[in-house]
């Protein structure tokens, strides 16, 4: 009786044995599992435009890529703000020279991943850090050194290639369309960006094989308005391209209003122009790229390597065409033309 009673006995302490080895088994991964459900991740945003509320001190239109812009993308994408994320914004207000310090900020930080949607940002962080993942958009990753290769990034840097020098000249052949008899156009950039003295080149060269003459008028900044405004009166342009940039885009539809004066048609890849009162508008929408460049960011939380990230180009653009300025400016809209607009302004 002893015998089969320490044999039960034996079996019983055998039994809690395993029980108590599966609970240590299964308890650091429960923790695993917790801690990683209530992960928090930093995401830090490096802008050279202005914070929020300068934009509205100034009475200016809203920042391009905006802080709310950011909260709504990441929003659509399941993260929620102080629960699974938190973001650290840094604004350069317009001050190229305070990138570096800024991104530096951010590096220092110890953000899980940097959102710089232009080319000066993405090139500052990069400086800053050679680990922190950096999801941009960029009209020349490649020639910008941001990337090896469109296919293979290759370092800390992937995102959107958007091939914004590209638009203005389209631009110029939908402003054709609008105005069959155009002979000669202003075209308004920024010597001071690179992206934009290639847009401007291209937009001359479309300009050429089209036989439409060309007057390129400098815009350093928005106070150079007056100046243009004399510059068209004297060069008796008939037409007006605005090539897309930090300042152009600031000061659309202040460029909508200074066209109006003049009874100018225009084009301006930014849709505030166009919802401003300048002709037309055509170019990717910010919403729309926000979200693209938030599933870049998705995808390196969730483990994926920037350097094995290609950089895609977006497919989603937006032609806007303000009716009521082509009345006022006396054209007739082809209905071909008119057809292919996404949104119209009456």
């Amino acid at each position: 009786m002893r015998t089969v009673a320490m044999t039960r006995l034996g079996r019983w302490l055998a039994r809690l044995s395993v029980l108590a080895l599966g609970i240590v088994v299964f308890a650091p991964l429960v923790t695993t599992h917790a801690q990683q459900a209530k992960k928090l991740y930093r995401i830090g945003v490096l802008s050279e435009g202005l914070a929020p509320t300068a934009g509205t001190a100034a009475g200016g239109p809203r920042p391009l890529f905006g802080e709310d812009t950011w909260r709504t993308a990441f929003r659509q994408r399941g993260y929620v703000e102080g629960q699974n994320i938190i973001f650290e914004f840094r604004h350069a207000g317009e001050h190229f020279e305070r990138l570096p310090e800024l991104a530096d900020e951010l590096a220092r930080a110890k953000v899980d991943v940097i959102i710089a949607a232009t080319t000066p940002t993405a090139l500052a962080a990069k400086r800053m850090t050679g680990i922190i993942p950096i999801i941009t958009i960029s009209a020349d990753p490649i020639g910008a050194k941001l990337v090896a290769s469109l296919a293979r990034p290759g370092g800390n840097v992937t995102g959107l290639f958007v091939p914004w020098s590209d638009l203005s000249a389209k631009g110029l052949q939908l402003l054709r369309d609008a105005v069959p008899d155009l002979d000669k156009v202003a075209i308004l950039w920024n010597p001071l960006n690179q992206t934009a003295h290639v847009g401007s080149q291209y937009v001359e060269s479309a300009a050429k094989t089209m036989g439409i003459g060309t007057q390129r008028i400098e815009m350093r900044r928005q106070e150079d308005l007056d100046q243009i405004s004399k510059a068209i009166m004297a060069t008796r342009v008939r037409g007006l391209i605005a090539v897309l940039d930090l300042v152009t885009i600031r000061a659309a539809p202040s460029i909508a209003q200074l066209a109006a004066k003049h009874r100018l048609p225009g084009f301006h890849a930014y849709r505030e122009f166009a919802d401003a009162g300048g002709l037309m508008s055509y170019g990717f929408t910010e919403p729309g790229l926000a979200e693209a460049t938030v599933e870049y960011a998705d995808r390196v939380l969730r483990g994926a390597r920037p350097a094995d990230l290609p950089m895609e180009q977006p497919m989603r653009n937006e032609f806007v065409l303000n009716l009521k300025t082509a009345k006022m400016l006396g054209l007739k809209i082809p209905p071909s033309l008119l057809g292919r607009a996404s949104h119209v302004i009456e």
